[in-house]
């Protein structure tokens, strides 16, 4: 969140209006808020506080920002705050009294208030995001991603608490804990561990097939590969080069077969022509007394064209005399058909009196056509008006009938909400429970394992610490007795004479003891010494898994005879996990609550706009409708009475101009 303007009216120690421009200060990067004490600088944060909040998470409460040094002004706090680019306005103010607008002396009481708005660069609202103090809260809390607890540990922190967060090491890591959620980034370690397992794996086995390649290339490694692919690339490319060139050439020449073949083509047309000249020159004598023949036949021919002329002379002279003696024939006929039109002429000016008149009639008629018109258009407006009307208002009273449904939808999300929300705020605390149980049964899981190889250990060392006499040799003595019966036959075959005995120090040996079973002697002896130091081992890992068991009961803080039932834990957890889960479901519930509520809005919005412009629109239809019927009626006061009936008044005009236009046809004729 970054500040940009707090403004105050008669809050707290400060009168009137008082405005801070943090954007201004965020100017230089770093500013202080300095002052003697009682100056107002924890004001200033308890308001931003309390804008963004409410009265009730403000250490001092809301009440006591009420402004005594102005008694009826109106307090109160605007907060304007940027976050990840949008800019918003939260307004807030506290229950409280101020005087009347009347003007009268006495003061009337205001309930607590908030709006939350989102806003441009210049500070103008765009739209409204909740008009209620709680709505305002919530929606506060969803845009900064903290509750009030958290903002006033992390961002604001009250005098006196600081030294106790920074010095204070177990306070530090809860609110630390508590604010960043730690647990998901302990989740996410041993995420990273498993992904760094499953990555290892995979670079063991690129390792082992890098190795398999280099051998299946014959080189001791990477550098040694890169070198041959090098040189294996610098062949390559020699090979393309020379292959380039090859298409170079054949390209060329493909060419210059294209241009020979081209070339011959018109050396083979010229050869033609050659040889047609040649016939020509050859064959022009031969051809003389036939251009002789045409010049004498051309000269002929001019000669009867003249001869001709005269023959269609005489024949146009004999037409002429014939078309002479029709056009003396069609002259009389013209005489008598004259007469004939003169008299119909003489007929047709004698009715002058009657085209007038239905001229007349024409007239009048076709004047009344616009009003008869206008009535028409009149009539209809006022009908679909009229239809107009009752659509919206039908309309009107859909949309009310939704209005009403979506009204009865949110007071009954409205109920369930609290109940919904109280589940799904357990949730933290629960997934912290589960999670303790899982880790007490990981423990116990590992007390158990534990004490499976301190049990393991025990009964491998008891088996190794047996009885020596089980290792005797002869069947029915014991190891003490095989030692002592064979004991001095070790030494027999090292006594010398005059040499002392290493037992008795005498230098005569007059009986020495027989040899015995020396062999069976030593290796009964190499066998308990085996058994010794097997014993040894397993009494070593009997010490160790026993000091393990020790250290998982202390990490645990449980003894041997004081640790939880598996079943028990068990059962626990299980019943965890469920309410883990409803808690979830809680939480997938409040979401849809909130999301529906927040549709809800948008559909309420809409439908009353819409409700609003249909009745605005019936309105408007009605009142069109009585302004066309109001015309209606003007107009059906002009026309006479056989003339307002659109059928009938257009049979008469019909009727009117076909009259008239049949005698002025009849005089044109005539004429």
């Amino acid at each position: 969140m970054k500040p940009l303007r707090l403004i105050l009216n008669a809050f707290g120690p400060y009168p009137g209006t008082q405005e801070v421009d943090f954007e201004r200060l965020a100017a230089h990067g770093l500013f202080l808020i300095h002052g003697p004490t009682g100056s107002g600088k924890s004001t200033l944060l308890d308001a931003i506080t309390y804008a963004l909040f409410d009265s009730k998470t403000v250490e001092r409460g809301g009440g006591e920002f009420v402004s005594v040094l102005e008694p009826g002004a109106v307090t109160s706090a605007v907060f304007e705050f940027a976050v990840r680019g949008e800019r918003y306005r939260v307004l807030r103010s506290p229950a409280q009294h101020r005087a009347r607008k009347s003007g009268a002396g006495d003061l009337v009481a205001v309930q607590a208030d908030a709006r939350l708005e989102a806003i441009d660069a210049s500070g103008a609202p765009i739209r409204v995001l909740a008009d209620k103090a709680t709505e305002a809260t919530r929606r506060v809390e969803e845009l900064l991603g903290c509750t009030v607890d958290q903002f006033r540990q992390t961002v604001v922190l009250p005098q006196g608490q600081f030294r106790e967060v920074v010095t204070d090491d177990k306070t530090r890591r809860e609110v630390l804990a508590r604010v960043f959620e730690t647990g998901r980034f302990a989740d996410l370690t041993g995420r990273l561990k498993r992904i760094k397992s499953a990555l290892d794996a995979r670079a063991a086995g690129f390792r082992d097939q890098r190795q398999r390649l280099l051998e299946a290339a014959g080189v001791a490694d990477g550098d040694a590969l890169a070198g041959a692919a090098a040189e294996a690339k610098a062949a390559r490319d020699l090979a393309d080069a020379a292959r380039t060139a090859r298409a170079d050439e054949r390209d060329a020449a493909r060419t210059a077969q294209s241009a020979g073949a081209a070339l011959a083509k018109r050396l083979a047309e010229r050869d033609a022509l050659a040889e047609r000249l040649r016939t020509l020159v050859a064959t022009a004598k031969a051809r003389a007394p036939d251009r002789a023949r045409l010049e004498a036949a051309q000269r002929s021919a001019r000669v009867a064209s003249e001869h001709g002329v005269r023959e269609r002379a005489q024949k146009l002279l004999a037409e002429a005399e014939r078309l002479h003696g029709e056009s003396l024939r069609t002259r009389d006929e013209a005489a008598d058909v004259r007469a004939q039109a003169v008299a119909a002429l003489e007929k047709q000016e004698a009715l002058a009196p009657e085209r007038e008149a239905a001229e007349a009639a024409r007239h009048q008629l076709e004047l009344l056509e616009g009003d008869v018109a206008a009535l028409a258009e009149q009539i209809e407006r006022r009908d679909a008006q009229r239809a107009a009307a009752d659509t919206a208002t039908a309309a009107t009273e859909a949309l009310s009938t939704e209005l009403a449904a979506l009204a009865a939808e949110r007071t009954e999300l409205a109920k369930e909400r609290p109940d919904v929300a109280a589940h799904a705020a357990r949730a933290g605390a629960l997934a912290h429970q589960l999670a303790g149980l899982e880790e007490r049964r990981r423990a116990l899981a590992r007390v158990a394992r534990e004490e499976s190889a301190v049990a393991k250990a025990s009964t491998a060392l008891a088996g190794l610490e047996r009885a020596p006499e089980e290792l005797a040799s002869t069947p029915g003595a014991s190891l003490l007795s095989v030692l002592h019966g064979h004991a001095a036959a070790l030494l027999a075959p090292d006594l010398e004479p005059g040499a002392p005995c290493p037992v008795c120090g005498s230098t005569k040996h007059p009986l020495p003891h027989p040899p015995g079973d020396r062999e069976a002697l030593l290796a009964t002896l190499a066998t308990v010494q085996e058994r010794e130091a097997a014993a040894a081992v397993q009494r070593s890992a009997h010490e160790d898994a026993l000091a393990r068991l020790a250290t998982e009961l202390e990490a645990a803080g449980w003894t041997a005879d004081d640790r939880p039932d598996a079943d028990a834990l068990a059962a626990e957890t299980a019943s965890a996990k469920e309410a883990v889960e409803a808690t979830t479901a809680a939480q997938a519930r409040l979401n849809e609550i909130d999301a529906r509520l927040a549709v809800l809005d948008g559909e309420e919005r809409g439908r009353a706009e819409r409700r609003s412009e249909a009745l605005a629109n019936a309105a408007a239809a009605r009142t069109e409708a009585e302004r066309a019927a109001t015309q209606a009626d003007a107009t059906l006061s002009k026309l006479p009475a056989e003339a307002r009936a659109p059928e009938a008044f257009a049979a008469a005009l019909a009727a009117a101009q076909a009259t008239a236009k049949r005698l002025r046809t009849a005089l044109t004729e005539a004429q």
